[in-house]
């Protein structure tokens, strides 16, 4: 396929601005491609804000080997190492697993 075929197939846009728009036959229309995005960007906020309101019962991510913390003359530094690691696979995994398409 050619990178405009792709491009016209995954984002359902026209491949010049203004071309197209007379018969939507063959490309997505504007509003529900702007409907989708919002339930898409509202279901990500969903699940930050149930992160969010449960992360004060998730003391034991704070304890993980390889998390680190200073503190100085009233200064506390945070940096979750192991915890950004395990993020990171977790995703990468997520992203391998629901991104194979054939």
């Amino acid at each position: 396929m050619a990178l405009k075929e792709i491009r016209r197939h995954l984002i359902g846009v026209p491949d010049r601005i203004g071309a197209g728009f007379g018969g939507l036959s063959s490309f997505m229309d504007p509003m529900q491609f702007m409907g989708k995005a919002l339930l898409v960007l509202a279901a990500a906020l969903a699940v930050v804000g149930a992160f969010l309101l449960f992360a004060p019962r998730l003391e034991f991510l704070r304890k993980i080997p390889g998390n680190f913390v200073w503190k100085f003359d009233g200064v506390t530094v945070y940096f979750p190492l192991a915890l950004c690691i395990i993020i990171s696979l977790i995703l990468a995994f997520l992203f391998w697993l629901f991104g194979r398409r054939g």
